[in-house]
């Protein structure tokens, strides 16, 4: 039987990132003091990133209230800590009243 044909040299493809490691925000990044604005006033006590935005705890006339803001991502101000990492698990009683 003749020889196979010779086999062509092909290059390794480089290791591909995970999906959306360089992607940009879905939404435009917002300030605490933007959300603020969107949510109707009153104190943010944590902003956490959710599915279709932002979740925003905030205090509002002596009570806390949960809201989701759509179509938003958080950019921290001066003086603002980062969000923490989606699926991140706090620890338990913490923050409080959580």
């Amino acid at each position: 039987p003749p020889p196979p044909p010779p086999r062509q040299y092909r290059a390794p493809e480089p290791p591909r990132p995970p999906p959306g490691a360089y992607a940009a925000p879905r939404y435009p990044p917002m300030t605490p003091d933007q959300i603020r604005q969107r949510v109707g006033g009153g104190r943010i006590l944590a902003i956490n990133p959710a599915e279709n935005g932002l979740r925003v705890r905030v205090l509002k006339d002596g009570e806390v209230r949960s809201v989701e803001v759509p179509g938003a991502a958080y950019a921290p101000g001066p003086g603002y800590p980062p969000p923490p990492p989606p699926g991140y698990a706090y620890p338990p009683g913490y923050p409080p009243g959580r």
